[in-house]
């Protein structure tokens, strides 16, 4: 059985990291492309509003996928647990 905690905390992570790298790249596309022109236009309002969108949403991904990776880490040990305690114990007679 597969731990979906686990799968979601793979795909949170990279959609996570994608998003803080584009919203990065719209940053400096923002410096470096429009800097000339935002002075003259006020157009810079978009590419600031797209820059936190894309930060927020990202750092909030990121987190979503540290609570996926908690919860599956739990998982895994409440079943290692469970294991331990129905598997047959070894005595010292036995030996």
């Amino acid at each position: 059985m597969s731990n979906t905690h686990q799968d979601k905390y793979l795909t949170k992570l990279l959609i996570g990291i994608a998003l803080i790298t584009t919203s990065i790249v719209v940053l400096f596309y923002t410096i470096y492309e429009r800097s000339e022109k935002a002075q003259k236009e006020q157009d810079w309002y978009l590419w600031a509003l797209a820059f936190g969108v894309l930060l927020v949403a990202g750092i909030i991904s990121i987190c979503q996928a540290f609570v996926h990776k908690i919860k599956s880490d739990l998982i895994r040990r409440q079943k290692q647990r469970e294991h331990h305690k129905t598997s047959p114990k070894i005595t010292e007679e036995e030996m």
